[in-house]
């Protein structure tokens, strides 16, 4: 693996999933959960760097549209563009497996992922007040894929 190897992952790396979500979100998913999600369909992709993961996303699939549930890469990492690398490889995999639309939730006070998911064609196309623990509010994305 090259830096900015984007690669799909497997039931079995689920405990790795739930090591690198709980590295960025607060509460983490854990093994159990990630499983269930894979199970139901969830789709996962790794992003190397120095020939270790050190970013993922996982997305839910339904007919012609999909969601990004989660997306992140570790912080000694980030600014080096594998968050876009990263977004834009599963947005042509999608595409090409007939997913049309991708959407998404980010949360109104994340100014990073908000200017990568604007900078990458996503349009916001709502708001779900005080949705996060923090208060925040979850702004919904929609991008095109074909």
């Amino acid at each position: 693996m090259n830096a900015g190897d984007v690669r799909g992952t497997t039931l079995d790396e689920a405990a790795l999933l739930s090591s690198l979500h709980s590295t960025y979100f607060s509460p983490p998913w854990d093994e159990a959960a990630i499983r269930a999600l894979m199970a139901h369909g969830a789709q996962g992709w790794f992003i190397a760097h120095d020939n270790h993961d050190v970013g993922f996303a996982l997305v839910r699939c339904a007919a012609d549209e999909a969601e990004l549930l989660s997306i992140a890469v570790l912080p000694k990492f980030r600014e080096l563009g594998l968050a876009a690398v990263l977004l834009e490889s599963l947005c042509q995999e999608l595409s090409q497996a007939a997913v049309y639309t991708l959407f998404l939730e980010v949360a109104s006070d994340n100014k990073a992922a908000r200017r990568l998911y604007e900078h990458h064609g996503f349009t916001s196309i709502g708001n779900r007040p005080g949705y996060y623990a923090n208060g925040a509010d979850a702004l919904t994305y929609r991008r095109a894929l074909g």
